[in-house]
């Protein structure tokens, strides 16, 4: 298969794709949490309100529509800098904590006045769910004061 057959077929099963940056208060670890962080109600709610505002906001600008397909997430967080107020860079699975926020926000629940976009995020819907930890580039850091995620939303291939 050559690059542009692959860059085609890239495009016809990637739904949207987006970056949220994010400052160093809502990088959370899966380790911190694990760790007997206080982990309260509260706390949970704080931490993923943070995260959640950011992406309906994105979602309502762009008036992404529902998905009602078996999907995969594919997320990329991108760290700043290694060492930042002594937080080093997170590695994969600690980013799980993020991860699961990110999915719960683009969960699509009107009762509870949730604006995402997919409608369940039971394993009917979402099949694979991908997590990647990377440093930035140099030119990056220069460009950037915050770190950001990579979410891609892509169909899954039972759908193709």
């Amino acid at each position: 298969m050559t690059t542009k057959e692959k860059d085609k077929n890239k495009i016809e099963w990637e739904i949207f794709r987006f970056k949220i940056e994010f400052d160093d208060d809502m990088k959370l670890s899966l380790n911190k949490v694990w760790s007997g962080w206080p982990w309260t109600q509260w706390v949970r709610k704080a931490a993923a309100d943070l995260w959640h505002e950011d992406i309906w906001q994105y979602l309502e600008e762009r008036r992404i529509p529902k998905i009602n397909e078996k999907v995969d997430f594919f997320f990329t967080f991108h760290f700043s800098t290694w060492d930042s107020g002594g937080k080093r860079q997170l590695d994969s699975s600690n980013c799980a904590a993020m991860g699961k926020m990110i999915e719960d926000a683009l969960k699509y629940d009107p009762k509870k006045n949730k604006k995402g976009i997919i409608v369940d995020d039971t394993n009917d819907k979402v099949w694979w769910f991908c997590l990647r930890s990377a440093q930035m580039t140099l030119a990056e850091r220069k460009e950037l004061e915050t770190s950001y995620v990579d979410v891609s939303i892509r169909l899954h291939k039972d759908n193709l």
